[in-house]
């Protein structure tokens, strides 16, 4: 049982054990994961290739994915990048086809991406508005069309979708 002041790992939910990385004999846990370059992507990134997984990272920003790929092959992953926009449906197909070539198939997906609009609402662009709900709505929706076939295919699969706290709570100056 986890106690209140004890932090979830995302690994928690998926079984994994906390603390030292998963042996290599044991079956290698095949994650693709958006929105890798940086914050919350980038640590889950490293608490999966601590325990020895092997992520397959997207964002659009190709030189921070190559940076966190070599920061999770440092913590004993064998991290690979697939520079993506999850706004383009086409692309994520793309993530998902080759993720699924290339490792044979694919354990979990998790839709990580997320952007914000900052600033009063009637100040802030139309195209900022909608940057956010290509990103964070769609975008999740793309990885999610894009993976479920294999998952059902396969008849296993874990789906994460990652969504901050003002997904849920409104908060001054971010409308969007």
């Amino acid at each position: 049982m986890q106690h209140l002041d004890t932090p979830l790992s995302p690994l928690d939910t998926l079984g994994l054990p906390r603390g030292k990385a998963v042996q290599r004999s044991r079956k290698c846990l095949n994650v693709v994961l958006t929105g890798a370059s940086s914050g919350i992507g980038r640590a889950t990134a490293l608490a999966f290739a601590r325990q020895g997984a092997s992520p397959i990272l997207a964002s659009r920003d190709r030189e921070h994915l190559r940076e966190v790929a070599h920061a999770c092959t440092e913590a004993g992953g064998a991290a690979s990048i697939i520079p993506t926009d999850v706004t383009d449906a086409a692309a994520v197909q793309v993530l998902a086809d080759v993720a699924v070539s290339r490792l044979g198939h694919v354990d979990v997906w998790v839709n990580n991406v997320g952007v914000g609009a900052i600033g009063l609402f009637d100040e802030t662009p139309l195209e900022a508005h909608r940057r956010v709900i290509e990103a964070n709505l769609l975008g999740h929706m793309h990885g999610a069309y894009a993976i479920l076939p294999h998952f059902k295919s396969r008849g296993s699969g874990t789906l994460i979708n990652m969504i901050s706290l003002g997904g849920w709570v409104p908060a001054p100056y971010a409308a969007a």
